[in-house]
């Protein structure tokens, strides 16, 4: 079986640093020193909530520098603290979000992130991209796991706030393929081509030419496989696909 390729969206954004003693020490990279002297402040003041904040974003910038997943569980538990001890930082909501975020774990992600967006927040604009970020990347994960209802959904969530959106109609042509639903493939396919400018033209017309031939269309199927080689002659699963046709003459299978 010819297989559509999904394209990925992530957003890499360095929260803005809100505390002050141990930003001397991260600008210099040095984590551990501006670590040692928040936890020392914690021990000192175990029932300050700002303290736990400080600590969260200390180790949420420690685990975005590193690429390491530790850290962002220590972010969240040090976030958790300090909403427990009644901080009223609607920041802290974006900021455990963009952890759970970085972690996958998108469902907690959208709801830190909706919480996020009150008006009040100084982060909201930035909130509302990762929660779309969020959705959309959960739909690719509902694809992974099959379901394919879910994923779609969550496609139709970003395509209502972001409708140009190329890669959004792209992966919800592959969930609608999977169900077999392919003329509704085949729309979304032809709608990233329409709004894409160049970027992943290739794989959008090789994504739709796999959709062309599961719907007993070999001949448009090979036009666009001929069309993603044109715009990318070194497209090794065009150059394949195209290949897997000439060698059946055609024939589904």
């Amino acid at each position: 079986m010819l297989n559509p390729i999904v394209l990925h969206f992530i957003i890499h954004t360095t929260p803005s640093r809100v505390y002050n003693r141990g930003r001397g020490y991260d600008e210099k990279k040095d984590y551990d020193s501006a670590i040692r002297i928040i936890s020392k402040a914690i021990e000192k003041n175990p029932n300050l909530a700002v303290i736990y904040c400080v600590s969260g974003l200390l180790y949420l910038d420690y685990g975005i520098a590193l690429r390491k997943k530790k850290f962002y569980n220590q972010s969240i538990n040090d976030f958790n603290e300090a909403i427990k001890k009644n901080c009223r930082q609607v920041e802290i909501y974006y900021y455990r979000g963009l952890a759970y975020f970085l972690l996958e774990d998108y469902d907690s992600a959208i709801k830190d992130f909706c919480k996020a967006k009150r008006p009040n927040c100084k982060l909201a604009e930035h909130a509302s991209q990762y929660m779309l970020s969020a959705y959309f990347n959960r739909g690719i994960a509902y694809i992974g796991k099959k379901d394919y209802g879910n994923a779609i959904k969550d496609f139709n969530h970003v395509i209502k706030i972001e409708p140009d959106l190329d890669r959004a109609y792209n992966n919800r042509g592959i969930a609608y393929f999977y169900k077999k639903e392919y003329v509704k493939a085949i729309a979304d396919f032809s709608k990233a081509i329409k709004l894409d400018f160049c970027l992943h033209s290739a794989v959008y017309y090789n994504n739709r030419g796999i959709a062309y031939y599961h719907n007993r269309n070999s001949n448009d199927a090979i036009r666009d496989f001929d069309t993603a080689i044109e715009l990318d002659p070194k497209f090794i699963d065009a150059n394949n696909n195209r290949e897997h046709l000439y060698d059946n003459n055609g024939a589904i299978e």
